[in-house]
């Protein structure tokens, strides 16, 4: 039996820390049984002790039972105790987490795991979902409950109580644990993830079993890529101009030289933002391939001591860079960088007083929180909500311009533009550029190779080109 939690329905329960009760099994006392068919009449003396003595061993049985479990579902948890000592479903979901996506070179280096990231706020929308709506626990969970949760992620409603807009934080009487229907890959990944936190839970005697384990998986394709999300070549000249001329003040500076390095190398928004100064690296097939002029490279080290820092910053943007990424799945992958965006990276560090040569800082993220407030505030990373919310803004600045100066078209595509415009408009341009296939999909990172080559489409122009051979003739 299931004690149903009345909530108001404009507003929902964000504390994940508190686990719902259930009813606990009330024991019922045994009664004399009576074989005559009148109940005021006599009994005899043995049935009575008969009776008696049945009554007393129910008794003493009763006494001797363990309690209801906390959790209220199941005795064998208390016949066999959990292995975890989290006394919440909230606390065994962290423990979960930790378990499972616990990365310690990551810990060191103070960067966050997306992975974790994506497991809490899956088992976090369900806790939410299942008591919001069914006043239930984790081991309260049925399959019904399951099956009605995945219908639910394909449109959860009301919409206004459970979706809402991109940026408030947890806690905002603004946010909502969604932002609107999830796609058959979105509902297939929340899916796995809820069944491998059940197994996890299963196998560590928090719970007895695993419902999901009995739901099928949505039907659809591979992930999709959707390659008309790019700005293209023409807009991109645009934005590359534009951005350069609003790059007076330092914040709008590095906002423009994010946009640049996305489009040039593809990174994902998770992986700029993880990234560090000292994840650059110079690629070099001579240790004494510079000459003394210009420095040399020893053991990957760029040397320069009788240079000044600017000569420095110029030298370091002449030789091959690249970035190293630890992207989804956990794949490392070496990215190629422009000379010219690790140049003006080169020369900000010099500006703030610090070493020109990026790999000098272990701790500075590539991307700063606060750019402008010095080398004391260097080594704090902007979160991926805050440079999504930095790049929409200057697009959005841009496509002003360009409705003012009466072209509407390309200011809606500006509007609609993010940071995972830049990926798919680094992979177009790659293509259409003659960028071997092969190069764009180690650069992206894609493990298959069906996912790049859905950037390979025949040019427009060129299109018509070829078709006008046909009608000349």
């Amino acid at each position: 039996m299931r004690k149903v939690i009345q909530k108001p329905t404009d507003q929902l329960a964000l504390d994940f820390t508190v686990e719902t009760p259930l009813v606990s099994t009330v024991m019922n006392e045994a009664r004399p049984v009576c074989n005559t068919t009148d109940r005021h009449a006599p009994m005899p003396v043995l049935q009575v002790m008969k009776n008696l003595q049945v009554q007393i061993s129910q008794r003493e049985e009763a006494s001797c039972r363990l309690p209801a479990p906390a959790r209220g579902e199941s005795r064998a948890d208390r016949e066999h105790p959990s292995l975890l000592a989290a006394s919440s479903d909230a606390a065994a979901v962290e423990t979960w987490v930790a378990a499972r996506c616990a990365d310690e070179s990551r810990d060191r280096a103070g960067r966050p795991n997306h992975t974790a990231r994506a497991y809490r706020r899956e088992a976090r929308r369900f806790l939410l979902w299942l008591q919001t709506e069914r006043g239930a626990s984790l081991q309260a969970a049925r399959l019904e409950d399951c099956l009605a949760y995945k219908t639910f992620l394909s449109d959860p409603q009301p919409r206004a109580k459970w979706c809402a807009r991109r940026g408030p934080l947890i806690g905002s009487p603004e946010w909502r644990p969604f932002e609107g229907p999830l796609g058959a890959s979105a509902r297939r990944q929340a899916m796995t993830i809820l069944s491998c936190l059940y197994r996890f839970l299963q196998d560590q005697r928090y719970l007895h079993g695993n419902p999901w384990s009995g739901v099928g998986m949505p039907r659809g394709s591979e992930p999709k890529v959707d390659t008309s999300r790019h700005l293209s070549r023409t807009l991109w000249a645009v934005v590359e101009t534009e951005g350069k001329a609003r790059s007076t003040e330092v914040r709008a500076r590095q906002t423009d030289w994010v946009v640049r390095f996305l489009r040039a190398t593809g990174l994902r928004l998770a992986e700029i933002c993880a990234a560090q100064c000292v994840d650059l690296a110079v690629v070099t097939n001579d240790a004494d391939e510079c000459d003394e002029a210009n420095g040399r490279v020893v053991e990957g080290k760029f040397l320069a001591p009788c240079l000044t820092a600017g000569t420095v910053a110029e030298n370091l943007g002449a030789v091959n860079w690249v970035i190293h990424v630890l992207g989804k799945g956990m794949k490392h992958r070496c990215v190629p960088v422009p000379a010219a965006l690790v140049r003006e990276l080169c020369e900000t560090l010099a500006a703030q007083g610090a070493s020109p040569d990026p790999r000098d800082h272990v701790d500075r993220p590539l991307v700063i929180s606060r750019p402008a407030y010095g080398c004391a505030e260097m080594h704090k990373p902007l979160t991926p909500q805050g440079l999504y919310r930095q790049v929409k803004r200057h697009f959005v600045q841009i496509a002003r311009t360009l409705r003012a100066e009466g072209n509407v078209r390309d200011a809606r595509v500006l509007e609609s533009a993010s940071t995972h415009w830049l990926r798919h408009t680094c992979g177009s341009h790659s293509v259409a550029r003659g960028v071997p296939i092969d190069v764009v999909q180690q650069n992206l990172g894609h493990s298959s190779l069906s996912t790049t080559t859905k950037y390979v489409r025949s040019d427009l122009d060129r299109r018509i080109v070829e078709q006008a051979r046909l009608w000349n003739r």
